[in-house]
């Protein structure tokens, strides 16, 4: 039997620059809502938050 592997490259699989302009959030009952301006079904909720730094 002959084993198959595939390789990734990182440097492709990086994401690119994240344009935070794109983005909005605000807070409501439930949690903190932030979705993406320019595509209203995109969009995540949560209970809790963390920082992120770049």
């Amino acid at each position: 039997m002959r084993e198959q592997t595939q390789g990734i490259d990182v440097d492709q699989a990086a994401p690119a620059a994240v344009d935070l302009e794109q983005f909005a959030s605000y807070q409501d009952d439930d949690g903190f809502v932030i979705c993406d301006r320019k595509n209203p079904n995109a969009w995540v909720k949560a209970e809790t938050t963390e920082q992120i730094e770049q």
